[in-house]
């Protein structure tokens, strides 16, 4: 039945892309609107964030989940996603640590070692139940393999400009 599939897809991830393509389903009325109002804190935060970087000359990329959500799904509240992955340049880093710290971001724990870990988390809850997290990296993934593959400067060098990050 009904609850089978929902407990299928909220286990897979794909209940709110569910709650869009079936509007009809008044099972699916409550996650469609979670959905919409938790994208509305995301959305908020990434623009301050991307406003901040922006206003200390910072040129950053969003990544993965933030990316996909705006660019390939319907609506972006439809991508579940944990996180903002956002690529600055190596030697930016300090810098957008500081932003972060200023926006009242909190660095999160951080695996140590030079190759094990390219990225910083820092956290910040904005609203009551909402907790959001920016994954600041200065390389585009963890993966020793492909580091030298997807170099951080090229990625940024080819970034566009994102309308949805404000």
């Amino acid at each position: 039945g009904i609850a089978t599939v929902l407990a299928v897809a909220t286990h897979e991830g794909v209940d709110a892309l569910l709650a869009y393509l079936r509007p009809d389903v008044p099972e699916l009325a409550a996650r469609r609107r979670d959905a919409v109002i938790e994208e509305e804190l995301r959305s908020r935060e990434m623009r301050r964030f991307t406003a901040a970087l922006a206003s200390s000359g910072i040129h950053a990329a969003l990544i993965k989940g933030c990316a996909l959500a705006f660019t390939l799904y319907p609506q972006p509240w439809c991508r579940p996603r944990l996180d903002l992955d956002a690529l600055v340049a190596p030697g930016d880093v300090p810098r957008a640590a500081s932003v972060l710290a200023a926006l009242g971001y909190v660095r999160a724990g951080k695996l140590q070692g030079r190759f094990v870990n390219h990225q910083d988390a820092y956290e910040r809850t904005p609203a009551a139940g909402f907790r959001h997290t920016i994954d600041l990296r200065w390389q585009a993934t963890n993966r020793a393999f492909f580091i030298d593959r997807v170099p951080a400067g090229e990625l940024l060098a080819r970034a566009v400009p994102a309308s949805f990050a404000g």
